[in-house]
């Protein structure tokens, strides 16, 4: 739970089970400690009876919780009715606890401050925001590992030895759920199509027909040896490990909105990014995240200063997790002395602003066999399309600064920042990610990148790099593999910017050195800016083809 460390230090504190519960709240923004009357604690037990959580649409509102501080008691004592005159005195009444509403859905507010934090938060509530006065005004600060507070079986994924917390959620944890089902199947597809086609003819019999705005996703998951080995464009198959759908999951999703439906057809407003076969089980489901609109920002997470233990050893200083949200939120945080910053698994159209990642002082010691490194994982993405992270700052090389896994695919990275940065491709088939106006600080290791060999090469096709620079400049990453990236790099990958050295002749990469001056510098904003007649050529395009059958 959440300890005030000031007097006035009022706090948001969800419980372990997402719940949110306020304390009493004054007209001037402060609450707790600073009500001292017996005037005023009645008042606002009354307007603690009366409370309503306002419409979330309004203006943000201000919470303060400490579950039942010592005003809150004080305020139900005072508002008891008192005996009448003459009454024996009432027997001794142990004090209640008042249990004030839960929250639904809003802002939580935590003033200026230093918090602590020694269990972890676990919120899965719908439009839920924990927002501080400011990054260097509010901070949460955790004395403890996920170690300390909840032991650890050293047995991370049945090998003995790694830490359960290595890949593990956080102290802040938003879970939600995005399902693929029957439930929610819209249509077969009954033709195959063509990378960049908008129109998909479907079969007549579906159950439920998408409509016309809908937010769908298209699917493919069937085959995996056939879509995987198309993903890496028939380049190289995909890794033993990939091969069942248990790991895999619904390996091609492409979210997209749906702006036309014929009798036998739907028009998508996005273009595939990938070939379909009725052999990977092509398919439209409703998009349907349960739990999306939730946010952190404007504060520091802060965790005390210790030595890091080294790869895959990791005590579980986790931040901050994101499981299967959508349309969330990581805004002007800074996250010091952490093993693990944030973790998304499962996240769709997610975005982080404005991160900083640093340490009070190197945390690596010549015991931990893990070089200059001071954590494990700055950002990881897997699972999940189209999140983006964007103004970022990693003060000092982790194992992983971001890294890109597990079909994470149509996400961008951009106008990052790290004294040493790598952006790790993690293997099982990262697709279509858009690394574009980094500035690699150092730039020693720019593709040093992990994973098991059984999990395929590091990237899949069509990962492009635009626009990035290094103090060292760049040379291109060894197709086949070095020391510290063993194995294939990945095929059908796009680079545009100044290299050392030539660019191999293998695996169908494409290269265009760049310009004296390079534009547009950041590839995505240029993305977003012609985004509207982009995806209006492209349906013109798919209709004029279309009546040309």
């Amino acid at each position: 739970m959440f300890e005030a460390t000031r007097s006035g230090g009022a706090l948001v504190a969800p419980n372990l089970g997402g719940t949110v519960r306020p304390a009493l709240v004054g007209s001037d923004g402060r609450g707790g400690a600073d009500m001292d009357t017996t005037s005023r604690a009645d008042a606002r037990a009354r307007r603690l009876s009366e409370f309503r959580i306002p419409d979330p649409a309004s203006a943000a509102f201000k919470l303060f919780s400490s579950f039942a501080s010592a005003a809150t008691h004080a305020a139900a004592r005072a508002t008891e009715q008192a005996p009448s005159a003459g009454a024996p005195a009432p027997p001794p009444r142990t004090p209640r606890r008042t249990r004030p509403p839960v929250v639904e859905k809003g802002v939580l507010f935590i003033p200026e401050g230093t918090y602590v934090l020694k269990k972890k938060l676990d919120i899965r509530r719908q439009g839920l925001v924990i927002r501080g006065a400011g990054v260097n005004k509010t901070t949460i600060y955790i004395p403890v590992s996920l170690t300390d507070a909840y032991g650890n079986d050293w047995g991370e994924g049945g090998n003995q030895g790694v830490s359960q917390y290595s890949h593990s959620a956080g102290f802040i944890n938003f879970f939600g759920w995005d399902p693929m089902g029957p439930w929610n199947a819209l249509a077969n597809v009954m033709r195959p199509a063509k990378r960049g086609d908008t129109r998909l003819y479907v079969d007549k019999a579906a159950a439920m027909a998408p409509k016309v705005g809908q937010w769908v996703r298209f699917v493919m998951d069937g085959d995996l040896k056939g879509l995987l080995t198309d993903m890496n464009d028939g380049f190289m198959c995909p890794g033993p490990g990939q091969m069942t759908s248990n790991a895999m999951g619904k390996a091609y999703r492409l979210l997209t909105r749906v702006t036309a439906v014929g009798p036998d057809y739907v028009d998508i407003e996005r273009p595939l990014t990938a070939n379909a076969s009725l052999r990977w089980a092509p398919r439209f489901h409703a998009f349907q995240p349960q739990i999306s609109g939730n946010g952190i920002e404007h504060l520091t997470i802060q965790f005390k200063w210790d030595t890091y233990k080294g790869h895959l050893k990791e005590d579980g200083y986790n931040a901050l997790h994101f499981n299967q949200l959508a349309n969330s939120w990581v805004r002007n945080v800074r996250i010091v002395d952490a093993d693990a910053g944030i973790y998304f698994w499962g996240a769709q159209h997610c975005t982080v602003t404005d991160l900083e990642i640093s340490y009070t002082k190197p945390r690596y010691t010549p015991a931990c066999a893990c070089g200059r490194q001071n954590g494990h994982r700055g950002v990881w993405m897997e699972r999940g399309s189209d999140n983006l992270l964007t103004r970022f700052r990693v003060g000092s090389p982790l194992v992983h600064d971001v890294t890109l896994s597990w079909t994470e695919m149509h996400t961008v990275i951009s106008e990052g920042w790290g004294a040493d940065l790598n952006v790790d491709h993690h293997r099982n088939s990262p697709y279509a990610n858009l690394i574009t106006a980094l500035n690699h600080g150092r730039g020693g290791r720019p593709w040093e990148s992990s994973g098991a060999g059984s999990y395929g090469a590091h990237a899949a096709a069509l990962t492009t790099f635009w626009g990035s620079t290094a103090q060292l400049g760049f040379y291109y990453p060894p197709p086949d593999g070095t020391k510290r990236s063993p194995g294939l790099f990945g095929p059908t990958i796009n680079f545009l910017w100044k290299s050392h050295d030539s660019m191999p002749s293998v695996y169908n990469w494409w290269s265009e050195p760049l310009l004296p001056r390079l534009w547009p510098r950041n590839l995505h904003d240029a993305m977003q800016r012609s985004r509207k007649t982009r995806l209006s050529a492209a349906a013109a395009v798919a209709a004029a083809a279309d009546g040309r059958r």
